[in-house]
């Protein structure tokens, strides 16, 4: 509705006028499983339409007892800069010397100045660069990569966003919420069972359950002889995997 509500109908995608909006969901920072996904949204370069891309981990609940819904960002710096949100401070930083670094070298970076403290998207060169498939890398392995999202960033000549929240959050009805989570955590039990057995589950999971079976139990068998053989990579890739790591409160852990 932001986009709808703010953005000039003329403005074009790097207009500063279009907005980068990056938003939390109601039940992040709460016990409940998997709440953890921060949209990302704007008006891509790619479509000239809205473009909405999702990522995991800890940025969105971090964000969330950091005492913010959303981050809204307008205009275009003139030169490299990062958002640095404390709780109820914020500021906008010279991101210069972050100029040209990959992301995992950008975290690291901004780790190091903020004494290790924050949860932090950001872009690498691809972004800088304006080059269109740029994605918004969170973590290892986690990033909004759909429709230009980093791409906008990159325009708007922000390296970053690094937030560090402490405040809590206030739940109206704690106990019923709990058992809550304890049902969905017995439902989600079985499929992490079958997940930890075989990371090629996995791949399973989407085209079974996902865009080629409709969530039923109809799939072509060509898209299974594919499955059953993707499996059997899985075994063969979990003998080196050293360890399972997820997003913010999800049993799931598909990460390796």
């Amino acid at each position: 509705n932001l986009l709808w509500d703010i953005v000039p109908t003329e403005s074009y995608p790097f207009s500063p006028e279009n907005l980068l909006v990056f938003s939390t969901g109601l039940l992040h920072g709460t016990p409940v499983p998997g709440a953890n996904r921060t949209a990302v949204n704007t008006f891509s370069p790619q479509t000239n339409l809205h473009s909405h891309s999702l990522m995991g981990g800890y940025f969105g609940p971090e964000l969330k007892h950091a005492g913010y819904d959303k981050v809204v960002l307008r205009g275009k710096s003139p030169d490299l800069v990062y958002v640095w949100i404390d709780n109820d401070r914020v500021e906008i930083r010279d991101a210069r010397h972050l100029w040209g670094k990959n992301t995992r070298e950008t975290q690291l970076i901004i780790r190091q100045e903020l004494n290790d403290k924050a949860q932090i998207l950001c872009i690498g060169q691809a972004g800088e660069n304006k080059v269109y498939p740029a994605s918004i890398e969170h973590d290892l392995g986690v990033s909004a990569s759909r429709r230009g999202g980093g791409l906008v960033m990159g325009d708007k000549n922000l390296k970053a966003i690094a937030v560090h929240g402490t405040k809590d959050i206030n739940v109206a009805k704690p106990s019923q919420l709990h058992e809550l989570c304890e049902r969905i955590l017995k439902r989600v039990g079985p499929w992490r069972e079958r997940w930890d057995k075989n990371p090629g589950f996995e791949l399973k999971l989407h085209l079974h359950q996902g865009g080629f079976g409709n969530f039923s139990d109809r799939v072509h068998p060509e898209v299974m002889d594919k499955v059953h053989h993707w499996e059997s990579i899985g075994r063969e890739f979990k003998k080196g995997m050293m360890r399972r790591v997820g997003c913010h409160n999800c049993g799931m852990m598909c990460r390796q």
